[in-house]
């Protein structure tokens, strides 16, 4: 028999999804960045949405697409990348942020950073395996609400943040994260692979992956410049209150930086840090508001019952 020919390389499609992504991250970043004009940072963003657009009309006319966009008329599938997508923006942030909170913060080291995170690994670790059989029973729909519910209230937690938060608050909140993301991985996963056919469990597969990347990519990008906006303006109007010196004044601000603060005079150093934690507490209450997104995506795209494995195949809509 002769071979099976295989797929070609859909070139266009990964030139345009990815110059799309790397302008939209591009405008998300220079949207933070003090002094930049509008059109620097709105001009990307505009482009990469016609770029997304040019994407998905390109993708639908070939044979052998990047992504079959087909395979967004699946609820199973669609609910499990928006729902991913989601889930990395929030939790992204968090994690990342939150380290240099840590760091730069309490003062604490890297390996203690670290170690704050031991309670969200290890619970991922030891409830995933329940969350599958769980979600095998009752269905995707109930562990993905308690998972995004979970994650937001940790998130919220967040908040309250302050320089000198207790150790066991922050330990809480860890294990929340922990809970949360065990509680919606494995419906999300389970929710991609069975909404394809088989013979595109390899997309299924790649497309999960790829909602990760592009939720962290989103969420450290678009909340990191949030941070960065909302801190500026707190530290402007802390040392603009002290009565410094103009060129004192100027001195501060120049140096300021929210993801590393700077040293100085103690009231300087302490009006950084309440500028980092404040910027960090509206991220973390975005973050906490976009996680309850998830329990609409859930509600709308997950079932509420078991499910089989041929979802994909027997009914394409799940209506």
């Amino acid at each position: 028999m002769p071979a099976t020919p295989g797929r070609r390389v859909d070139g266009g499609g990964v030139a345009l999804v990815s110059f799309a992504f790397v302008l939209l991250l591009a405008g998300c970043i220079s949207a933070g960045q003090e002094g930049t004009p509008i059109l620097v940072w709105t001009l990307p963003l505009v482009v990469a949405a016609a770029l997304f657009g040019w994407f998905a009309r390109h993708e639908r006319r070939r044979d052998d697409p990047m992504l079959d966009l087909g395979l967004f008329r699946n609820k199973l599938f669609a609910g499990g990348v928006i729902l991913g997508v989601i889930l990395q923006v929030a939790v992204s942030a968090a994690f990342v942020f939150v380290a240099t909170y840590y760091q730069s913060i309490r003062g604490d080291s890297p390996l203690t950073a670290g170690l704050f995170y031991l309670p969200t690994t290890a619970t991922i670790f030891l409830l995933s395996p329940v969350v599958g059989i769980v979600s095998a029973r009752v269905g995707l729909r109930a562990p993905a609400i308690v998972g995004s519910v979970t994650s937001a209230v940790a998130a919220g937690m967040l908040v309250f943040l302050t320089p000198d938060t207790p150790v066991a608050f922050l330990l809480v909140s860890q294990l929340l994260f922990g809970v949360g993301i065990a509680c919606t991985a494995i419906p999300i996963t389970t929710a991609i692979l069975n909404g394809a056919p088989s013979e595109r469990a390899g997309i299924a597969s790649a497309s999960n992956n790829a909602a990760q990347r592009v939720g962290n990519a989103i969420g450290i990008g678009a909340l990191g410049s949030l941070l960065v906006v909302t801190a500026d303006q707190w530290f402007a109007d802390a040392v603009s209150a002290m009565g410094l010196s103009s060129s004192s004044s100027a001195a501060a601000l120049g140096g300021f930086h929210p993801l590393s603060p700077p040293g100085g005079g103690s009231d300087v150093a302490q009006a950084a840090d309440a500028a980092f934690v404040h910027g960090l507490a509206i991220v973390m209450g975005v973050g906490a508001v976009i996680n309850l997104l998830g329990v609409v995506v859930a509600r709308h795209f997950l079932p509420s019952g078991p499910i089989g494995g041929d979802e994909a195949d027997a009914d394409p809509a799940l209506a």
